[in-house]
């Protein structure tokens, strides 16, 4: 028999109730394993919803005041490196360089944080255009490119074939798209190899990142996107990461109107499926029958 997929979607009030509902479809099959109907339930999930958002008010408030002395630190490290007249003579140099890196990684924490909690209280405005799909994948391999470089990595990149385009933010789905090519690139061991590849699908584009990594276990599997979580272990340990790249990723994936999935198996690899609505260049959906007859 075939596998059994239930799909999970979220509906915030207003668009089938009032309340925070989560849904859950479940394929139902006959004694050969094909489908023939589905059953969906629904859970109330404003309470959850509610507590979430106050986590949410909460650390957004903790992150600003965190954010302004963090970059005063900085400039004064700056200052410290150009006014220094031992800093190319002595240990000060590398001192400076390590404080720099760290001081980085703190700001960097902060304005995700920043932007999760602006994403999940759904003050975030998206510049939404139509965007050539092949152009932003492109971009963010050049950008990862120095990353593998280090690691010996290989990134390849399939493209469908066809031009497409969707209705995106460019600088958040940049940043999607790269939090998932940059993840890959960091758990695949040193000589591994990351492939892109589109396809098209009834209306909908396929951009798919698989690796040749670590794997994720089913134990961990349905909580990669949850804020913090990190896989634990030894092959693990000395992988740095703040645990919320995946959960923005999801955010400005849904806040798209679109789905993401997972597939993985330990030591042998994972497989990121991200989906979107295909537009044309007028902004306007493609029709699915047009992308059936081409």
């Amino acid at each position: 028999m075939s596998k059994a997929v239930v799909v999970t979607r979220e509906f915030a009030p207003g668009a089938i109730s009032r309340k925070f509902l989560r849904a859950y479809c479940s394929p139902v099959t006959n004694e050969q394993g094909v489908v023939i109907g589905s059953v969906t339930t629904f859970e109330d999930i404003s309470a959850h919803k509610q507590i979430d958002r106050m986590k949410s008010d909460f650390v957004a408030m903790v992150a600003h005041e965190l954010k302004s002395p963090l970059a005063s630190v900085e400039q004064m490290i700056y200052a410290l490196q150009v006014g220094c007249q031992y800093e190319a003579t002595n240990n000060c140099n590398a001192l400076h360089k390590r404080m720099t890196t760290r001081t980085k990684d703190l700001l960097r924490l902060i304005d995700n944080l920043l932007n999760l909690s602006k994403l999940e209280s759904g003050t975030v405005v998206f510049n939404l255009e139509p965007v050539r799909g092949d152009d932003i994948i492109r971009e963010v391999i050049d950008i990862t490119k120095p990353q593998a470089d280090g690691k010996g990595i290989t990134i390849g990149y399939h493209p469908c074939g066809e031009e497409w385009l969707f209705n995106i933010d460019y600088d958040h789905m940049r940043t999607a798209i790269m939090n998932i090519v940059s993840n890959s690139v960091k758990y695949t061991p040193d000589g591994g190899q990351v492939l892109l590849s589109t396809e098209l699908v009834g209306g909908f584009v396929n951009i798919i990142v698989q690796d040749t990594g670590l794997g994720i276990s089913k134990d961990d599997l349905p909580h990669i996107f949850d804020r913090f979580f990190r896989v634990k272990g030894k092959a693990t340990r000395h992988i740095t990461g703040s645990g919320l790249g995946l959960a923005l990723v999801k955010e400005v994936v849904e806040a798209h109107q679109g789905y993401i999935d997972v597939q993985s198996t330990p030591q042998v690899g994972t497989t990121f499926i991200l989906s979107f609505p295909l537009v044309q260049k007028n902004g306007a959906s493609v029709p699915e029958l047009q992308l059936t007859a081409g």
